[in-house]
């Protein structure tokens, strides 16, 4: 049988039990809670470079105008013979040619018929005008012959009938004179159409490719081949969208490459021609650079990209490019405030502070240097106090930071 002390020692028990708990029942949420490390990251003070902003194209290699010339049939007909002068003159593919080289020859036969033909009426008509003048010396003579004569020994109507035929043959002398003139306009005609059968290099260049053969007949407008003096200067024509266009301006600075290229050393172009007026395609604008081409020996029709200064430099306060969060509008960086000099847990001291995400203000953008001009700071929420020269621009590993963020200064040796 249970004693009558029973009962109230299990509830002493119980009661014992409940005040003690379980170990770490009495502990707060927070306490348990660890507290977040500081982020690592690097910031710097805002420097004063020498920026320059240039703005990156890409276009293609195009002669300078008046630079290159096409040759093509200007008539139709057979190619007889290709690089082969009559006088025997080779030229070769490649080669420099001269003004009136033979690139090639048409079969010019039936042309050359036509013009021997027109030749020979044409001294038949130059015949015509001689027997035409001998006639009106003839009327001539006899009309001053019958007006020496006295009156009473012929009659004035033999003076008129002498004066008609001297008309007459005047007359017949101009028409003669004309056929002639017409002649020997026909036999010039003929004479030019039969120098289009031998297609000639029009301007001093280099020979490109053949593009017919012996034995091929060709109508009116067949490219033959092209010849490209780009030896000198040469020109990339490229196109620019209206935000870019309107930076742009003659004489402007122009490199060689885009900006894999920066630091490569090369002839210095300059901006030589900006459209009015956009393509209808595309809405791009027509921009062509000139470059010195001795150095670079750049061939025409070739991919190439440029980079054009479209500012002057000057001296700015500057940040890294990689310090500017360009997904919102305008512009954010991070800074770091609050600075403390602090000793972790291996007793190395250690910079920490925390982050504050501004708006930022800037100016220049020096793509070569990867550098941005910095002109002010705004806090939207207006607390922060700080100023521009001294601030602590966070340059690496601040993605994701928000204000208040506890952050370190990631040191050198650290892994």
């Amino acid at each position: 049988m249970p004693s009558k002390n029973e009962p109230q020692a299990i509830t002493v028990l119980f009661i014992l039990m409940m005040g003690l708990g379980l170990p770490g029942c009495g502990k707060t949420p927070a306490a348990e809670e660890e507290k977040t490390p500081p982020a690592p990251v690097k910031w710097e003070q805002a420097r004063h470079l020498f920026l320059e902003e240039w703005r990156e194209f890409s276009g293609t290699t195009v002669p300078l105008p008046n630079h290159a010339g096409r040759i093509s049939a200007p008539i139709d007909g057979l190619v007889m013979s290709v690089l082969r002068a009559p006088d025997g003159k080779q030229i070769t593919e490649g080669q420099e040619v001269q003004p009136g080289d033979v690139i090639a020859q048409l079969d010019d036969r039936a042309a050359r018929a036509d013009c021997d033909r027109a030749e020979a009426s044409l001294k038949s008509l130059t015949e015509e005008v001689l027997q035409a003048e001998s006639a009106v010396r003839v009327a001539t003579i006899e009309v001053n012959r019958l007006r020496q004569l006295s009156q009473n020994l012929i009659s004035p109507f033999d003076v008129k009938k002498a004066e008609a035929a001297h008309d007459d043959a005047e007359s017949r002398l101009r028409a003669a004179r004309a056929k002639e003139v017409a002649g020997k306009r026909e036999v010039d005609a003929l004479e030019a159409k039969l120098g289009l059968y031998t297609l000639r290099a029009a301007r001093r260049g280099r020979l490109g490719r053949i593009l017919v053969v012996p034995g091929q007949a060709l109508s009116v407008g067949t490219p033959v081949a092209d010849i490209v003096d780009v030896e000198d200067q040469i020109d990339v024509l490229t196109y620019a969208a209206p935000r870019d266009a309107h930076l742009l301006a003659l004489s402007q600075t122009a490199r060689l490459g885009g900006w894999d290229a920066a630091n490569e050393s090369g002839p210095e172009g300059q901006v030589v021609f900006i459209a009015d007026q956009a393509e209808p395609e595309t809405g791009m604008f027509a921009v062509k650079v000139r470059f010195p081409n001795r150095q670079k020996h750049l061939g025409a029709n070739v991919p190439q990209a440029i980079r054009v200064r479209v500012r002057p430099g000057k001296d700015c306060l500057a940040i890294p490019e990689e310090a500017l969060m360009e997904d919102q509008e305008p512009p954010g960086v991070l800074v770091a405030e609050d600075i403390k000099t602090t000793k972790d847990e291996k007793g190395k001291e250690q910079q920490t502070g925390t982050a504050r995400q501004l708006q930022a203000k800037i100016g220049m953008r020096d793509r070569v240097l990867h550098q941005v001009e910095i002109l002010g700071l705004a806090d939207k929420d207006k607390k922060w106090k700080g100023n521009l020269e001294e601030s602590l621009f966070i340059v690496e590993k601040g993605q994701g930071l928000q204000t208040g963020d506890a952050v370190k200064l990631e040191q050198e040796d650290e892994d």
